[in-house]
């Protein structure tokens, strides 16, 4: 079986599901977890998951080391630009390990070996920023490197999704083998919970989902008068508000937004949590004066600059 760790600097406060984060990270024992951070972490930690002591300025400076040009780092959130590299940036943590890899905390896992290849055939394994595995060699872990894109994204304090599309990209371009995973990502804007992978095939789904500490994480959804059960490597919140309820850390159930212990049925379940509607939490927190500002500038001004420097990375590496 080929060994595994995942990168996950994290600066500021952990939010409320961080808990259940861990419980998650408990039933993937076969896989290792490496927090880099600041802060006080005052939880009961997996013995897969460990914490490096970092604060801020110093990972930004450890970074800076590796570049001989100024690059852009003023917050932790452009952190996420920098997620290609995190195989040169922290070689020295993942020397033992076959494959890297890096992934977000706002998610569930289930048991990811379940979806994983049998085989270290492909060189990566998923294609999201939330989620993404590289093989650990020297070559791979400088491919980010290809034809320069990478000092456009790391030069710019702007959200230029370097992780997800000129990265994915530069992999195409250079054959990497590439492994694709079934994940619940979730749809953001509507109340219930529905699959982003499923509105593309037509197929849009209200689910909840059940999560054990032995059987991993599954999505049920209604067909008719029956119930459909799916497993899943992970659901992904992006970034949705949920209120964390749970006592019993063994098994718990993920609704429309919360997380909950209960022993009702599916059917129960659905009917008092699967109700119509916008998410109202998202578009509050949309139209905040500082966030509704934000947004307007952004698409006023910086949008336009945000789309002008993708297309010189990806034209630089296609």
């Amino acid at each position: 079986m080929y060994s595994i760790v995942l990168i996950i600097p994290y600066f500021g406060k952990f939010d409320n599901i961080f808990d259940l984060w861990l419980e998650s990270c408990k039933i993937n024992s076969s896989i290792d977890y490496i927090i880099i951070t600041d802060i006080q972490v005052n939880y009961n930690l997996p013995a897969n998951v460990k914490i490096i002591k970092y604060s801020f300025d110093e990972l930004r400076n450890k970074i800076q080391k590796l570049y001989d040009f100024k690059i852009s780092l003023n917050t932790p959130y452009r952190l996420c630009n920098f997620k290609p590299a995190y195989g040169e940036i922290f070689e020295d943590k993942i020397k033992k390990y076959d494959y890297w890899g890096f992934c977000d905390v706002d998610l569930i896992w289930g048991n990811i070996r379940h979806f994983l290849p049998s085989n270290m055939d492909f060189d990566k394994i998923g294609s999201y920023g939330h989620f993404s595995l590289i093989k650990n060699t020297y070559k791979n872990n400088r491919i980010y490197r290809y034809k320069d894109a990478y000092k456009i994204a790391f030069s710019n304090d702007l959200p230029l999704f370097f992780d997800e599309v000129t990265f994915n990209i530069i992999c195409s371009k250079l054959h990497l083998t590439t492994f694709n995973l079934k994940i619940a990502n979730l749809y953001p804007r509507l109340k219930n919970f529905y699959i982003t992978s499923e509105k593309e095939t037509g197929i849009f789904r209200k689910n909840i989902f059940s999560w054990d500490n032995t059987k991993g994480l599954f999505a049920i959804s209604k067909n008719n008068d029956d119930f459909e059960v799916r497993e899943y490597a992970y659901v992904h919140f992006l970034k949705r508000p949920i209120t964390n309820k749970v006592t019993d850390y063994k098994s718990f159930i993920i609704v429309p937004n919360t997380i909950i212990n209960s022993s009702d049925g599916y059917e129960k379940l659905y009917r008092k949590y699967c109700k119509n509607g916008l998410f109202i939490s998202y578009w509050k927190n949309s139209f905040r004066w500082h966030n509704f500002k934000e947004r307007l500038i952004f698409r006023i001004y910086k949008n336009k600059v945000v789309r002008t420097l993708i297309s010189e990375m990806n034209k630089l590496v296609e």
